[in-house]
C-alpha cells in the first residue's frame, strides 16, 4: 500500500510512502515535504485515496458520527479502532471510513480512553456520567462569563460584579467567574480596572473607589468595631486607682480635632521649672488580654484622611479618653526637671496618673497672639495683641473669635508659654548642633479638607496652608519630640 496514516505529537497526518528500511519510513505529506516516521507510529495503510483528499472527507464524515451511539455499541473491554469501524460501518471499512471513527474516538475522551496508538477503551457509565456534568457545569459557566462581559462591555453592571468591586482591585480570585468576565470585559474595552468600575456604577465617586480599596486591602472585615460587651465595662473603676497629679495641664490643638491626646503643664519648683508632658493613655484602663486590647494589637493605630478616619479603639473609649476640658484622664506623664532659665534639664522621670485638664487651647485660633514677641513681654500686656490673630487652620476664623479666645488665653498661659517656648529653643539648638545644620524654617504645611456638596455631587477639596515655624506648633513638636526621645 502506497499511503499511510500516523500519529505525530497528538495529531494524525496522511502521508505518501516514500521507501521502508526496518522500523524507519520516509513519507511525503500533502505539502510535499518529506518526514522520518517510525513503524509503530503507523495506525493504517490505504491505497486510495490521495492523502490530501482523505483528512477533509474523514473529519466531515465523523461529525456525523453520533458518538452516544457509538459509546453504546462499542465492546467494554480494550478495542482498536478498525475493528470497532467494522462493526459500526456493518463490513470492513474503506480508509476514510477508518480515519472518520478514529477522529472521532480520538476527539471524545470523556467517552473513550485512550490505550494506546489506535487502541481505546469505552469510559465506565458512572465516569460518563459524573465528566459529562463537568462539562456542562463548564458549559454554564462559560455563558454566564460571557453574558457578564457582554453586559459591562454594553455598560451595564452584574450584581456579582457589584458585591466584589472592592477586591476586584485588591486581591482578586482569578479562578472565579466574577474575575474571569470581568478580565474578559477589560481586555474586550481596553480600559483600566478602576476606570470600568466607575464607568459601570460600582463606586459612586472616585473618593469612594479608594475608600473601598483601601479597606479591603486594610480592613477586609470592614471599619466598624464590633464587641460581646460594653467598652467602657470597668474603665472608671480602673481610673479611679490611678494617683491624681497635682498639677494642671492644658493642651495644644487645631479647631477640627475632637479627640485630644496629648497635654502640657508647667510648674515652678525649687530653683527652676518642672515640665510636663502628658499623653492620653486609654491602656491603663484596659485589662491586658481583653477584647479591646486585642483589637488595639490588631489595628496598630488610628488612620487619618481628608474628611475622616479609621479609629484603633471604639468611639466609646476614645471619647472617655480624650483630654478635654475639665476632666480628670488616664495619662502617661514625662516630668523634665530644669534649671531657673528654663533650657537646661537637671532631671526627669515618668508617671502613669490621672491628669486634670483645664483648658484646650487652639492654636489656629492663637498663632497670631503667642508670637515670640509676644512671649518676651510681661504677661500683663500680651493680651493686647489679641485682634493680630492669623487665620486659622480651616480657613475660616471669626476674628471676633479669636480676640475672645486671646483674651481670656493669654494672660493665664503666657507663662507657662514662655517656659515651654525658652526649653523648645535650647532642644532645636541642641539638635541642630548635633545635626551640623540648621533645621528648615519658615516652611508651610497644608491641611487638607472635603467641603459637603449637594446631593449627587463629590465633595469639594479645600487646601488650606498652615505653617510649622508658629510659635505653639513648634512647642508641641518639639515636646513631642522629648517625649519620644526619653522613652
Amino acid at each position: 500500500m502506497k499511503h499511510l496514516l500516523y500519529e505525530d505529537n497528538g495529531e494524525f497526518r496522511a502521508a505518501t510512502l516514500m521507501s521502508e528500511a526496518g522500523s524507519s519510513l520516509q513519507v511525503e505529506l500533502a505539502s510535499g515535504k518529506r518526514a522520518k516516521v517510525k513503524a509503530s507510529h503507523v495506525v493504517l495503510r490505504f491505497d486510495s485515496p490521495s492523502p490530501e483528499a482523505l483528512m477533509p472527507a474523514a473529519r466531515e464524515l465523523a461529525e456525523q458520527i453520533d458518538i452516544e451511539f457509538l459509546w453504546e455499541c462499542a465492546p467494554q473491554e480494550e478495542f482498536a479502532f478498525t475493528d470497532l469501524a467494522e462493526e459500526y460501518f456493518g463490513g470492513k471499512p474503506d480508509a476514510q471510513q477508518a480515519t472518520a471513527l478514529l477522529l472521532k474516538l480520538h476527539a471524545s475522551p470523556v467517552y473513550f480512553h485512550r490505550k494506546g496508538r489506535g487502541r481505546y477503551r469505552p469510559a465506565p457509565p458512572e465516569t460518563l456520567r459524573a465528566a459529562l456534568a463537568a462539562l456542562e457545569r463548564k458549559r454554564e459557566q462559560e455563558a454566564r462569563i460571557e453574558a457578564d462581559a457582554q453586559a459591562m462591555i454594553e455598560g451595564r453592571l452584574p450584581p456579582e460584579v457589584a458585591a466584589q468591586a472592592a477586591w476586584l482591585l485588591v486581591r482578586p480570585d482569578k479562578m472565579s467567574l466574577t474575575w474571569k468576565a470581568f478580565d474578559r470585559a477589560l481586555a474586550a474595552t481596553g480600559k483600566t480596572p478602576e476606570r470600568l468600575l466607575l464607568e459601570l456604577g460600582a463606586f459612586a465617586s472616585p473618593l469612594d473607589l479608594h475608600l473601598a480599596r483601601f479597606a479591603a486591602e486594610h480592613f477586609p472585615h470592614g471599619f466598624g468595631i464590633a464587641l460581646s460587651g460594653d467598652p467602657l465595662d470597668g474603665f472608671r473603676a480602673a481610673v479611679e486607682q490611678l494617683p491624681l497629679a497635682d498639677i494642671d495641664t492644658f493642651s495644644i490643638d487645631d479647631s477640627t480635632t475632637t479627640e485630644i491626646d496629648d497635654s502640657l503643664s508647667v510648674r515652678r519648683i525649687e530653683g527652676g521649672w518642672r515640665i510636663g508632658v502628658h499623653i492620653a493613655a486609654p491602656g491603663l484602663a484596659i485589662p491586658p488580654g481583653s477584647e479591646i486590647d486585642l483589637l488595639a494589637r490588631e489595628r496598630m493605630s488610628t488612620v487619618y484622611m481628608p474628611g475622616g478616619k479609621i479609629t484603633m479603639l471604639p468611639e466609646p473609649l476614645i471619647a472617655a479618653c480624650s483630654l478635654d476640658e475639665g476632666r480628670e484622664m488616664p495619662a502617661l506623664s514625662l516630668y523634665v526637671d530644669t534649671d531657673e532659665s528654663g533650657e537646661v534639664i537637671v532631671g526627669q522621670y515618668s508617671q502613669a496618673e490621672r491628669v486634670r485638664v483645664v483648658a484646650n487651647l487652639r492654636h489656629d485660633l492663637l498663632d497670631g497672639v503667642y508670637t515670640e514677641e509676644t512671649l518676651n513681654q510681661a504677661a500683663g500686656s500680651g493680651a493686647a495683641g489679641a485682634g493680630a490673630a492669623g487665620s486659622g487652620a480651616a480657613g475660616k476664623v471669626d476674628s471676633d473669635a479669636v480676640a475672645a479666645v486671646a483674651a481670656d488665653a493669654l494672660p493665664r498661659f503666657a507663662e507657662e508659654l514662655r517656659v515651654l517656648w525658652r526649653l523648645t529653643l535650647a532642644l532645636s539648638a541642641a539638635r541642630e548642633r548635633m545635626r551640623g545644620k540648621p533645621e528648615p524654617r519658615f516652611r508651610a504645611d497644608f491641611s487638607f479638607y472635603l467641603d459637603p456638596a449637594p446631593e449627587g455631587e463629590e465633595p469639594l477639596v479645600r487646601i488650606v496652608p498652615r505653617r510649622r515655624d508658629s510659635v505653639l506648633d513648634r512647642i508641641v513638636a518639639e515636646m513631642a519630640i522629648l517625649a519620644n526621645s526619653e522613652w
